[in-house]
């Protein structure tokens, strides 16, 4: 079973549980209860509506308030059904207090909240929707600036201070536009960065189409230049698309298993890439001792690679320092524990075998979801440290 079919399939019972447990509670008449109940059916099939409008290939045919719109309602949805979970734990918490306190004699405290399960379940929509505008506004924020300083020493002092801004996971196409990426790019470039990387899932949609919207990228400078790897999203709707694209931006290099080594101050300074995983069904999948070789006489020597979950094998490659994306850090509860646990790298710098792993939790939103909620998007910007 596809994980597709899994996440379709938990929303369907998701829905089901909100309309035994919430909607049926509303004090609106049975007609009303079905369409509030089919509202939220079509909003948490949000993932299979896009999947079936992708396979039909109308896709970039569709509406931005429609994808923005509909992914809104997903979202209050999730967060409805985390508050109903809620207020279910509350139930059996007052029902267990109920009986150490009264012994054996009758408990009243589930009648007592039976009788306003109605009004509750309104308060609950209403919270719902106040949760959700708030990570939908935090979503759809130009993504804050993290300064992150990597210390080893593997750093040559020639390299102290070298500036890296990273971007990754821009998504744009599902809500976010070129007014919004000019933004990120004129905030990136402010910086004054060294070199600036973007470590995947840069775009949903086909590339050719959609260069008006990426045009601002183009915008984006650094003295040491600007270095490109793909993510899962580029192969999903048309990969030889991207790569048309790609040979037309200048100033941009698309890193693919190979790497440069680039002089900085008298140093040897390397950035290599790799593919995604996803690039060994049809293309080309990652080929890590490709890039290692590629920057083996560097004095320092950098990987980008999309998923951060092979961060082993690039320091047993000899990389340095490895920057990452993908993950998003998991932009809500409960998606942010549950991307922990999932993902032995999540969010934020680690150590890994003496090689520093920087995972960058995106800086715009995973696919379709427009939710940030405690983990909030950013551009991030790395200074090496040479220690003395």
């Amino acid at each position: 079973m596809s994980h597709h079919i899994i996440i379709n399939t938990s929303f369907f019972i998701l829905v089901c549980y909100l309309g035994v447990r919430v909607v049926r509670h509303l004090p609106v008449g049975r007609m009303w209860k079905w369409m509030i109940f089919l509202f939220f059916l079509i909003s948490a099939e949000n993932f299979f509506i896009h999947a079936l409008i992708y396979r039909l290939g109308y896709l970039d045919d569709v509406p931005k308030w429609f994808s923005l719109g509909l992914s809104v309602a997903q979202a209050s949805v999730i967060i409805l059904a985390l508050l109903a979970l809620g207020r279910e734990l509350l139930f059996l918490v007052c029902s267990a207090a109920g009986r150490l306190w009264r012994g054996k004699q009758p408990v009243p405290t589930l009648s007592v909240w039976a009788r306003h399960m109605g009004w509750s379940s309104v308060a609950l929509c209403f919270l719902a929707v106040l949760i959700s505008g708030k990570g939908v506004h935090n979503a759809l924020q130009i993504p804050q600036v993290v300064e992150v300083e990597i210390s080893s020493p593997h750093i040559p002092p020639a390299l102290d201070g070298f500036k890296i801004a990273q971007l990754s996971d821009l998504h744009i196409g599902s809500g976010f536009d070129a007014p919004w990426l000019h933004e990120v790019v004129e905030r990136t470039n402010a910086l004054k960065p060294d070199m600036v990387v973007l470590t995947g899932d840069m775009l949903d949609g086909r590339a050719m189409r959609m260069q008006e919207e990426l045009a601002p990228l183009n915008g984006l400078h650094a003295p040491y230049g600007v270095f490109v790897i793909d993510g899962n999203h580029e192969y999903y709707i048309s990969y030889s698309d991207w790569l048309r694209y790609m040979d037309t931006v200048s100033g941009h290099e698309l890193l693919r298993n190979h790497g440069v080594v680039l002089p900085v101050n008298g140093a040897r300074l390397g950035i290599a890439g790799v593919t995604d995983i996803q690039g060994a069904k049809n293309w080309v999948g990652p080929d890590l001792d490709a890039a290692a070789a590629a920057v083996s006489g560097a004095d320092y020597r950098i990987l980008l690679w999309h998923r951060p979950n092979q961060a082993e094998l690039a320091a047993m490659a000899g990389f340095d320092l490895m920057l990452s994306g993908h993950t998003h850090g998991g932009q809500f509860f409960p998606g942010n524990p549950f991307t922990a646990l999932v993902h032995k790298y999540a969010m934020g710098l680690y150590d890994v075998d003496g090689m520093a792993l920087y995972v960058n939790p995106g800086s715009s939103l995973w696919g379709r979801v427009p939710l940030r909620l405690v983990v909030q998007s950013e551009i991030t910007l790395l200074t090496l440290r040479a220690e003395v």
